[in-house]
């Protein structure tokens, strides 16, 4: 937000357009993606291959190993806390980051073979 407010400020480098521009190419991206890359599962066949016992255990597996990654991190954070000085945006970043990558990664790991 801090660098939309400087645009509208009219004190924007090139950077920050770049910048904010990345995150508008991206959101327009995901908004596509949503809603036009389904198109796959309106045929049974297809969603019956792709929703297999194998693929939903391994989301199981995968959604499993992010919740204790969280915690890890979580506890991790707060011994640090005892040594260094993290912002409330730090910690909820360092959170959402664990929260979503620690799953996607391991389902990745364990979709693979």
């Amino acid at each position: 937000m801090d660098r939309y407010a400087e645009i509208a400020s009219g004190s924007s480098r090139l950077v920050d357009l770049v910048y904010v521009a990345g995150i508008l190419v991206w959101a327009l991206a995901l908004i596509a993606l949503l809603r036009f890359g389904r198109s796959h599962a309106k045929d049974p066949e297809v969603r019956a291959a792709l929703e297999d016992e194998l693929t939903q255990a391994n989301r199981a597996r995968a959604f499993s190993f992010g919740y204790w990654a969280m915690l890890v991190m979580a506890a991790a954070l707060f011994g640090a806390s005892f040594y260094l000085t993290f912002s409330p945006q730090e910690v909820a970043h360092l959170m959402v980051l664990t929260a979503v990558a620690a799953p996607l990664l391991r389902f990745a790991f364990l979709e693979r073979d």
